[in-house]
């Protein structure tokens, strides 16, 4: 419950799915981005509540860390085209949070497809997008059979 009289905004919803994932509570911040998405309020998220529910995941340390990253790259694309906004498609730190996350997670190979479709999405990538490359193929292990995702 809020305060009586005050009614949150865009930002203050931001501002509480940014507080959440930088806790690590990723599965909080998406539950308040989900309040956002709907059809029911006036409110809309933005590229950044997205951004931040994406890299809280990626931050998470889990193991399926890559799948809920992708998972909601995915609803981010399907909610921008749904509600026609493509100011709410994926970005480069979108892009960059995921090429982050597959790499730490070996799969590199993966990470190089997200590139692809990054360049494929006329989105530049930037020195991170390609260092996280980099630094992924530096410490991958190609002695551990279930690292090959190709």
């Amino acid at each position: 419950r809020g305060i009586v009289g005050l009614v949150p905004t865009v930002v203050t919803y931001g501002t509480v799915i940014n507080a959440y994932a930088k806790r690590g509570r990723a599965q909080e911040a998406e539950d308040v981005l989900k309040a956002l998405m709907r059809d029911d309020t006036k409110m809309k998220p933005t590229v950044f509540a997205f951004n931040s529910v994406i890299n809280a995941y990626a931050r998470s340390g889990a193991l399926d860390a890559p799948a809920q990253c992708i998972r909601m790259v995915d609803e981010m694309r399907t909610y921008a085209l749904r509600s026609k906004n493509k100011a709410l498609l994926p970005d480069v730190v979108t892009y960059n949070t995921l090429i982050d996350v597959l790499g730490k997670h070996q799969q590199v190979r993966k990470a190089e497809k997200v590139l692809a479709g990054m360049i494929a999405s006329s989105i530049k990538p930037t020195v991170i997008s390609f260092s996280s490359i980099v630094d992924a193929w530096s410490k991958y292990d190609d002695s551990k059979e279930e690292n090959i995702d190709a």
